[in-house]
């Protein structure tokens, strides 16, 4: 508000111009006139003093008075006050002698120089000695001094207070960062207050509807003064020029504004603020912000201050801004991860598209802190700590947890970000993203959980207790419940494993299976599995998979109460074998199965299936080993058997050959020695031949001459055999032979061998007095042969392993039976070549026995059929000499002098002419000397062997005997041995012990012939 100026000055009356000169007096008059006047002066003078002292005791001021000495002529009452003393203590005195602190000061120097230069000197100061400032006048009077003086401390600490109150408010005004202006607004308040009179209440609808009223009521408001930012805002030079163009600022919009400030004077409020547009004198555009204080209702409407904020540049950068924040967002909306953005109090202002995509979530339950509520419970506390943790340390943060997706599902992601400044340091918070990382943890999980199931599976060879490690490791791993299943010897499954997250529901699963096991025609699980023989994933596990499950409904609320939501069922197979199936379930976990999940399982249920079938190869070693160490057992105790067996005959034999020797022997003991002899070898003879057929049996080298035979006249020539024996030791045979029995397809004489067999060890086995009965029968389109005995029985312990070689129930030193124990095991391949089978009974120790061999019928009818050929006859006659041996010229080859000898002595026997030599060499001298009609050579030999020999004779040519007849005798007696001797170029093969008969028959079946080169037909 402008002041009004000062009042005038009164102007001094003009003097009275027609007054003229006084006329002079007389002398007497003037006289009488001086004393009256001297009277009237003195009356006067008192009246004056009294007067001056009435005014000097009146004012507020203190008064001194000096004389030209400096003594004090007068004190008023106020300078009694302020000087602390009374005038009649100081009347007469000198002011320096009284007050000498004052010498030296600006006031002392002060009053000096008004005595001296008679001046009026004005002071004002500060007086340390009263701690006071005081205004000071001195001027002169008469030959002295006069001295006003006041103390104004609390004037000019008030007056000092305006100044600074003033100098800060211009100081705020003109420097302030915004334009300030002073308006006065009384005469806009004295029209609303008119329409107020006039009834005016709802003044808002009344500015709306009287633009013109605003438009007046914008003249009405003064302003008073504005700021240089004022200036600057609206490119104007000066305040004059400012204020003579106020009109060319306002815009359309500005009215509005206007209105509704005028509105806000009308209601009685105290504030307003508004944002409107502007123009600069130059008529550019200003977008600005204005907010007014108004002073409270009753108080004049003068000097309102109203601070204008130029926001052209803000609306320039909020629009780049938003513009960037368009892009920011289109950009985060696309990003393949998720971003969200915090403020500095870490609640989250933004989320993107991606993040709700992803979660579910809304704005209204993501932003704020409702995005930490999309966490696992389990990883909450820490992901949650570690964001808050970071946000008050101003620090970047990186965890990992599990994130809900919105179908449900938690997957594993890492969360990362960075903080935020402004350009003036202030934090703003965090800039942050989410990577789903589940495929990539999952992969790590999965493989440290192969890894530590790896290591279990191959700690041990226990197969059920490392699935049911491994089982432990899959839940809760992989699984919140799991169960494996193997198939049994009959193919039925086994639970072998199982684990819950829970373990009070284990007892849930293995009630289940105990009470309702495995359905082989269930729709799903174990059995579904083995039927495709692949496996099974059920994502999300519907009632109805359930209802086709569950048997009856204790066995749906069982299964209801394991909480199947997700299922995979995998095979444990190996190399197209199958052990069974491993089953894993998610239920309180909410997991989801997917691909990567099966085909986890299905690599941990081939690690289960090697584990498995290694154990199992592991357990049939360990059965492998122990048969083989129970297979030495038996080869050793087999071989003290074979030692003991081979003795026992060679002390009879070396026995009584020594006796005959020894030429002491009566003629009749003679016989009887060399029948023992001659049974005695024979005996070891046999017990060679079962070792051999054991070997071919062993090695796959037995065969059968096959052909048709009745079993009838088999038994009965077996019977012929094994009679003296029984008779001998007062066992009763008993036949029953079926003639109709059928034929069979056979060797005769393993036919034979087997009945002789079974026969001689029931007779061996049954004691005198004792029962043999043989018997055979037509069992549907088998022939039965039984064989049954009184005797001492088997053990049922020993039963399941009386047909295995080497295997005897009595094998100590002590045992009351001989034999090697391969009887029986020879027996059994026998029948099993003539395609039958053969079975043991026996009722214990002391019952007896039986064994019965059961044989197919021959598939054709046959006219005649094969018959054994009788035993030779034992009765020690002669040998039978063929004429063809007679003159033979036979050459024996043998290093050791006995056997040439009695092979010699043989053929000499049958008047053949025998020539020996000890080597091959010598041999072949002989040849080449006189060809020999019959060679008979062993090949078993040192230096050059047999074979040598008849390799060389071979090369020879036929006029020199390589065409000459050979006979190969040797105790090599395998089927191999023959083969390779007839390979070799021998024509015969004989096996050591040779019969003598035998010896004779196939050199006389050679002699006579033609040679016609090595390798003619053998015996």
């Amino acid at each position: 508000m402008r002041a009004p100026p000062p009042d005038s000055p009164p102007r001094p009356p003009a003097p009275d111009a027609g007054a003229g000169p006084r006329p002079p007096r007389r002398p007497r008059a003037l006289a009488g006139a001086r004393r009256a006047r001297a009277r009237r002066a003195a009356r006067a003078a008192a009246a004056q003093r009294d007067q001056f002292r009435d005014v000097c005791e009146a004012i507020s001021d203190g008064i001194l008075r000096f004389d030209e000495a400096w003594r004090f002529l007068y004190l008023n009452p106020v300078g009694e006050r302020v000087l602390g003393r009374p005038a009649g203590a100081l009347l007469g005195k000198v002011l320096w002698d009284e007050f000498p602190e004052l010498e030296g000061t600006p006031f002392g120097r002060a009053y000096r120089r008004a005595m001296v230069e008679r001046a009026e000197v004005t002071i004002e100061g500060y007086y340390p000695p009263f701690d006071a400032w005081f205004e000071a006048r001195a001027f002169p009077a008469g030959e002295g001094l006069v001295l006003l003086f006041r103390d104004v401390t609390a004037q000019r600490s008030l007056r000092l207070a305006l100044e600074a109150g003033e100098a800060r408010y211009r100081r705020f005004f003109e420097g302030a960062g915004v334009s300030l202006w002073d308006e006065d607004f009384t005469e806009v308040v004295r029209a609303i207050d008119a329409l107020r009179a006039g009834g005016v209440t709802d003044f808002r609808r009344y500015f709306a509807e009287h633009p013109e009223f605003v438009a007046r009521a914008v003249g009405l408001v003064r302003v008073v003064d504005v700021n240089g930012e004022t200036l600057r805002l609206f490119g104007a030079a000066s305040k004059p020029e400012l204020l003579a163009s106020l009109d060319r600022i306002f815009v359309p919009e500005t009215a509005a504004a206007f209105a509704e400030e005028l509105a806000t004077i009308a209601e009685g409020r105290t504030a307003f603020g508004a944002e409107t547009a502007l123009r600069t004198l130059a008529g550019e555009r200003l977008e600005v912000a204005f907010t007014i204080r108004f002073p409270p209702p009753g108080e004049p409407f003068d000097h309102v201050p109203v601070s204008i904020t130029d926001l052209t540049a803000r609306r320039r950068a909020e629009a780049v801004l938003q513009e960037s924040e368009a892009r920011f967002r289109n950009m985060a909306d696309y990003a393949p991860v998720m971003l969200w953005v915090t403020d500095a109090r870490g609640a989250c202002t933004y989320l993107s598209r991606r993040w709700y995509e992803y979660t579910g979530q809304t704005e209204a339950t993501g932003l704020g802190l409702g995005r930490l509520g999309a966490t696992h419970p389990d990883d909450a506390e820490a992901a949650g700590g570690a964001f808050l943790g970071a946000n008050a340390r101003r620090e970047p943060f990186r965890v990992e947890y599990r994130l809900r997706r919105r179908d449900g599902a938690y997957r594993w992601v890492i969360d990362a970000a960075a903080p935020r400044f402004g350009p003036d340091g202030a934090f703003l918070g965090y800039v942050g993203s989410v990577t789903d990382i589940d495929a990539r943890k999952r992969a790590e999980d999965h493989a440290a959980l192969l890894a530590r199931a790896g290591a279990v599976l191959s700690a041990s060879f226990d197969a059920a207790a490392t699935v049911q490690a491994v089982v432990r490791l899959a839940v809760p791993a992989l699984a919140d419940w799991s169960s494996v299943y193997l198939r049994d010897e009959g193919g039925r499954p086994r639970l072998v494993a199982t684990a819950h997250v829970d373990p009070a529901k284990e007892g849930l699963l293995r009630e289940a299976f105990e009470r309702y096991g495995l359905a082989d025609d269930a729709p799903h699980g174990y059995a579904a599995v083995l039927r495709a023989g692949r496996s099974e994933l059920i994502a999300e596990v519907p009632g109805a998979v359930l209802d086709a499950i569950a048997r009856d409904p204790e066995h749906r609320r069982l299964l209801d109460e394991l909480g199947a939501r997700s299922a995979m069922t995998v095979p444990l197979a190996l190399a197209g074998r199958t052990f069974g199936a491993m089953t894993l379930v998610a239920s309180e976990s909410g997991r989801r199965y997917g691909p990567d999940d099966l085909r986890l399982a299905e690599e941990l249920g081939r690690r289960i299936a090697v584990a498995i079938d290694a154990a199992r190869l592991f357990e049939a070693t360990q059965r492998e080993r122990r048969r083989a160490e129970e297979a030495n057992r038996a080869k050793d105790e087999f071989l003290s058997v074979a030692s003991h067996e081979l003795r026992t005959p060679l002390n009879a034999i070396l026995g009584w050959s020594r006796m005959l020797r020894s030429g002491s022997l009566p003629e009749e003991k003679r016989e009887r020695a060399l029948e023992t002899i001659e049974r005695n070898a024979k005996a070891q003879v046999q017990l060679v031949e079962d070792i051999l057929d054991v070997s071919r049996i062993i090695t796959g080298k037995l065969r059968l001459d096959l052909a048709p035979l009745e079993p009838a006249h088999v038994i009965e020539a077996a019977l012929d055999v094994v009679r003296p024996a029984a008779e001998a030791k007062g066992v009763r045979l008993q036949a029953l032979l079926d003639p109709g029995a059928g034929a069979l397809v056979g060797d005769a004489g393993r036919l034979q061998q087997i009945v002789w067999n079974l026969l001689s060890n029931a007779v061996k086995f049954t004691p005198k007095g004792g029962r043999v009965h043989v018997q055979l029968r037509r069992e549907d389109s088998y022939v039965e042969i039984a064989v049954a005995d009184t005797g001492r029985g088997i053990d049922p312990a020993f039963l399941p392993h009386v047909f295995e070689p080497f295997k005897q129930a009595d094998p100590s030193a002590t045992r009351s039976y001989g034999g090697l124990g391969l009887g029986l095991a020879i027996v059994k391949h026998l029948v099993e070549l003539h395609g039958g089978t053969i079975c043991a009974e026996s009722e214990g120790p002391g019952r007896g026995a039986a064994f019965t061999v059961r044989i197919p019928v021959a598939p054709l009818r046959r006219t005649s059929f094969a018959r054994p050929a009788p035993t030779p006859a034992r009765d020690g006659g002669g040998l039978e000499c063929p004429p063809e041996l007679v003159g033979l010229r036979v050459l024996v080859v043998d290093d050791e002098p006995d056997a040439r000898d009695l092979i010699k002595s043989i053929l000499e026997e049958g008047r053949a002419e025998v020539v020996v030599a000890t080597s091959a060499a010598e041999a072949l001298d002989h040849v080449r000397a006189r060809p020999p009609d019959v060679l008979v050579s062993d090949v078993g030999m040192p230096g050059e062997d047999g074979y040598s020999l008849v390799r060389k004779l071979r090369a020879l040519g036929d006029d020199a005997g390589g065409r000459t007849p050979a006979v190969a005798l040797t105790a090599y007696a395998r089927a191999q041995d023959r083969t390779r001797a007839l390979l070799e170029g021998f024509t015969s093969h004989v096996a050591k012990p040779v019969e003598p008969q035998e010896l004779i028959a196939v050199v006389a079946a050679l002699a006579g012939r033609r040679p016609r080169g090595g390798g003619g037909a053998g015996a």
